[in-house]
């Protein structure tokens, strides 16, 4: 999950920097009369440095959000559990019968804790579209008009006015993202296209591939495409270990749709093991049986 959530911060803050829900008038007038205004090509490579700039001097959270770095995947805030759906939950997982406390934990973790850190995201993204605004062509408005999302609204910026090198990997961005799991399709050959769009963004990174938190988000919000997906969409959490994040996204994925298909002809075992051995031989590394990490991977699944 991207950035570290300490939840003795107050107000609880997931990237460990002090909360900002706006910025003063003070700060946004600095910015318009220090940042020079972006007003097309010529001007992109300045307006970007003034602005990141600016923002690391008004708040260091900023920045890293803006460009892309530091993410967080939930739209739409956690509905509470109820105590008897994770009583069951943790009675399968602890073997045993979970006690009040730790009922009321879970939902803590998984609920209350979760969306404290998705406001905090907002915020964020409210206070950087603040600076983004002001220090940009009334014009050039248009291009990001309605949008709530500052990584967003500057990658599109950085589309449109950004360097040759910029746009090709902007263009297999948007080709990356455009990746979705179409309603019918099969779920192996949908796996294989999107893995080939993330292959070709990474392959003209120069800073390095797409941070796998990131990917995990960016596959779940292109499976929601295809209504089948909305249980695996819904409780599919990331495990902790990120050198086995995307194995264990890719397998539970392949098993789930098996499972919801249930195809006379494909055996889930040989399915879901191919997904896994690609993904390792793509990585270079190595980890242990099918088995192992399915169980692995289920216990995972909630976080427990």
């Amino acid at each position: 999950m991207a950035g570290s959530f300490d939840p003795t911060e107050s107000p609880r803050d997931p990237s460990g920097q002090p909360s900002t829900k706006s910025i003063s008038a003070k700060d946004a007038a600095d910015a318009e009369q220090h940042v020079p205004i972006l007003q097309g090509s010529a001007t992109f490579k300045i307006w970007r440095e003034g602005l990141r700039i600016c923002m690391n001097s008004i708040d260091p959270g900023l920045w890293p959000i803006v460009i892309g770095e530091k993410f967080y995947p939930i739209a739409s805030p956690a509905i509470e559990v109820s105590p008897e759906t994770v009583r069951s939950l943790l009675r399968v997982n602890l073997h045993r019968e979970p006690s009040a406390a730790e009922i009321q934990d879970w939902n803590n973790r998984h609920v209350a804790e979760e969306n404290e850190k998705r406001v905090w995201f907002l915020q964020k993204h409210a206070t950087a579209l603040q600076l983004i605004h002001a220090t940009i062509d009334p014009a050039i408005r248009n291009y990001i008009h309605g949008l709530e999302n500052a990584h967003m609204a500057y990658d599109r910026l950085s589309h449109a006015f950004g360097s040759a090198v910029h746009q090709i990997i902007n263009s297999r961005w948007a080709e990356w993202v455009g990746c979705k799991y179409r309603p019918n399709e099969d779920a192996l050959e949908f796996l294989g296209r999107w893995r080939t769009a993330l292959t070709k963004l990474n392959q003209c990174i120069k800073s390095g591939p797409v941070n796998p938190s990131h990917c995990v988000a960016q596959f779940l919000k292109a499976i929601q495409s295809n209504p089948g997906t909305k249980g695996f969409v819904n409780t599919f959490r990331p495990a902790d270990d990120e050198d086995s994040l995307l194995d264990d996204l890719f397998y539970e994925f392949m098993l789930t749709e098996y499972f919801r298909k249930k195809p006379r002809s494909a055996n889930p075992s040989i399915v879901c093991l191919g997904v896994r051995s690609g993904t390792r031989s793509e990585r270079g590394s190595s980890s242990g049986s099918g088995q192992n990490k399915g169980e692995r991977g289920s216990k995972r699944k909630f976080r427990v």
